[in-house]
Order: C-alpha cells, then sequence, then structure tokens
C-alpha cells in the first residue's frame, strides 16, 4: 500500500464528496491546481504545512496515534488508521 497514495485518493474522495473542484480546493488551500492533482493522484509528496491547509479546507484532521508519543517513525498500517484505505 502507497501512503501518498492512499492520502491522494482520500482528499480526492473528500473533495468529491464536497463537490468541490480541484481549482476551488487549491486556492482555498493556498497552493497551485498543478500541485493539487499530483498530490491527489499520489505522484508526489506533500508538505506537513500544506497538508493541514487542505484537510482544514476539507473539514477533515489528522489524529496523533501511540507512535508519534514513542518517538518512532508510524508504521503505514496507522497511518492507514487515520487516512483510511484506498476506495
Amino acid at each position: 500500500m502507497d501512503t501518498t497514495r492512499t492520502i491522494g485518493n482520500r482528499i480526492r474522495a473528500r473533495r468529491s464528496e464536497l463537490h468541490m473542484t480541484q481549482e476551488e480546493l487549491a486556492v482555498r488551500a493556498g497552493l497551485s491546481r498543478r500541485t493539487l492533482i499530483a498530490v491527489e493522484a499520489g505522484k508526489t509528496d506533500i508538505t506537513l504545512t500544506r497538508l493541514l491547509s487542505v484537510l482544514s479546507v476539507l473539514g477533515l484532521e489528522i489524529g496523533l496515534t501511540e507512535a508519534a508519543r514513542t518517538k518512532r517513525r508510524p508504521r503505514e498500517s496507522e497511518l492507514l488508521e487515520i487516512f483510511g484505505e484506498d476506495e
């Protein structure tokens, strides 16, 4: 499972649920449409700052897991708990 692709799929799905265009989301989140397209396609990483901006516009947030408190890198399965499975 590719975490970058999973995050992109979840962003695209939520944007669609809200009947929002890529252009609308990109403008409101402060990034280019080209960048958003690449993120939704799982073809590029997104900085945490930009991700938080996109999630805020979409009415979503990231929940922290135990991994953050133990200072170890989160496992992919833990990230999938936050972002869900590919749809």
